[in-house]
């Protein structure tokens, strides 16, 4: 089974743990383990599942999901287009009945890229959300998908208000475990990347950044933040970080690693 760690009354990150190992996204060198997080909300009658893992984590997804889903309805909610993103889409519709998918891709159907055993059966409904109108509708109105600052393909970030999580997908990412029995969650600010580290990442998934004009991105950033400041970041890969002033500093420091100090308040 995925480890299971609570953020908040009825959401829980379900992680698995990989060595580092050549990763795309990591910068040449990178070592260590990395978590890869899956997110279930929880209400009385329904379950909202952000992303589904890679398919070498199909196995222990399905098993954790199963005890803590119960009979509630599930939704899927995908927060970008890539493989440890949608790659176990399948299983879990496969898994479940009338089940809904949810994503904001434009051209790509949201069932188009994915494995199902089962031919597609009446009740599975995959529908495209809108940025910044909440998850009423599916049964989650404090659950709203938000247009990040920083992205490459078709991303969400989302926003929980009533737990104030704000869920990054593969963004904030930078934050490795040096033993896989480390923390998933950090709660302390040592030991913690610097902007330094943090950029090599970033570079080695957003490599446009470092030959981009970015003021524009930099004054999204302090937009996005000065409407609310999350007390947990909740990213797709790499540790989750938990309390306000934690999350305010490795913000602060992530700015500072995408656009450079001198940008503040430019």
């Amino acid at each position: 089974m995925s480890l299971v760690s609570e953020l908040a009354p009825g959401v829980l990150a379900l992680s698995d743990i990989e060595p580092v190992a050549g990763r795309s996204w990591r910068p040449v060198g990178a070592t260590g383990f990395e978590p890869f997080n899956k997110y279930l909300c929880l209400a009385d009658e329904k379950a909202l599942l952000i992303d589904t893992g890679p398919h070498a984590h199909r196995a222990p997804l399905l098993a954790s999901l199963e005890p803590l889903v119960g009979s509630r309805h599930l939704t899927v909610m995908i927060s970008r287009s890539e493989p440890d993103s949608i790659t176990n889409v399948g299983a879990v519709v496969d898994r479940y009945p009338d089940l809904r998918v949810l994503g904001i891709m434009k051209n790509l159907p949201l069932l188009g890229l994915v494995e199902m055993e089962r031919a597609p059966r009446e009740g599975l409904v995959a529908e495209r959300v809108i940025v910044n109108r909440p998850l009423a509708d599916y049964g989650f109105p404090h659950i709203t998908p938000l247009e990040p600052v920083i992205k490459t393909l078709s991303t969400i970030w989302i926003r929980h208000a009533q737990a104030n999580i704000l869920f990054t997908s593969d963004s904030f990412s930078a934050d490795l475990l040096a033993r896989r029995d480390d923390p998933v969650i950090r709660r302390q600010p040592e030991g913690r990347p610097d902007p330094r580290t943090i950029r090599s990442h970033a570079l080695a998934k957003f490599d446009w950044l470092a030959h981009a004009w970015t003021q524009r991105h930099s004054d999204a950033w302090d937009r996005f933040f000065a409407a609310g400041s999350p007390g947990v970041l909740a990213p797709g890969l790499g540790r989750i970080q938990m309390g306000e002033a934690l999350v305010a500093a490795v913000v602060s420091e992530y700015r500072e690693a995408l656009f450079g100090a001198e940008s503040k308040g430019n």
